[in-house]
């Protein structure tokens, strides 16, 4: 894939647990369950690899339930 060889990383995090404390993402939540989870993703987030570090390139829009 030309990206990763360019150093990007796209991550889709559907399935992932959602926290308040996530700053790669930014979320819509539905109901009122406690422990949330990413159900649909909009928007993938993307991460840039170089000289040793990684940068976010894009947060991630997702809706958790």
């Amino acid at each position: 894939m030309l990206l990763a060889e360019d150093g990007y990383k796209v991550s889709n995090p559907i399935g992932e647990a959602f926290s308040e404390a996530r700053t790669d993402i930014d979320a819509s939540l539905i109901g009122t369950s406690s422990k949330k989870k990413i159900i649909r993703v909009i928007k993938p987030i993307i991460y840039l690899q170089q000289d040793g570090g990684v940068s976010l390139i894009q947060k991630g829009i997702v809706i958790a339930e």
